[in-house]
């Protein structure tokens, strides 16, 4: 059920998100299509979303959005929505540059992956 042809990512935490080519975020139950929606964005759009990651002991999505060298953070809830929350901005990285990332909840850290290095910054 639903269209996955956009779907560039997704992560899986009991639930499942997928995230697509425009940003929206589809989220699956037990392979049905559920209801969610994204009551707040931040300032400036999702420009080229690109990851997506959540774990099951976290009520938080992350997408990351890699021309604007950015990691915006979503809460979730049981209810069907989620709002923008805050994003985190790599500054001294060029547009692109972020192909990846983990969140590291145990000891409180965001790693970002590049081509060439691997940088880890406090949540």
């Amino acid at each position: 059920e639903g269209d996955l042809t956009h779907g560039i990512s997704l992560a899986i935490d009991g639930d499942v998100y997928v995230l697509l080519r425009d940003g929206s975020i589809l989220k699956y139950r037990r392979g049905e299509l559920q209801s969610f929606e994204i009551k707040s964005q931040p300032s400036i759009p999702l420009k080229t979303p690109t990851r997506i990651f959540s774990l099951s002991e976290h009520r938080l999505l992350y997408v990351l959005d890699s021309a604007l060298k950015r990691i915006v953070v979503y809460t979730k809830d049981d209810s069907g929505s989620s709002q923008y929350q805050k994003q985190i901005v790599f500054e001294d990285l060029q547009e692109n540059e972020i192909v990846d990332f983990y969140v590291d909840t145990e000891e409180q850290n965001l790693v970002v992956l590049t081509d060439d290095k691997v940088y880890i910054t406090d949540l």
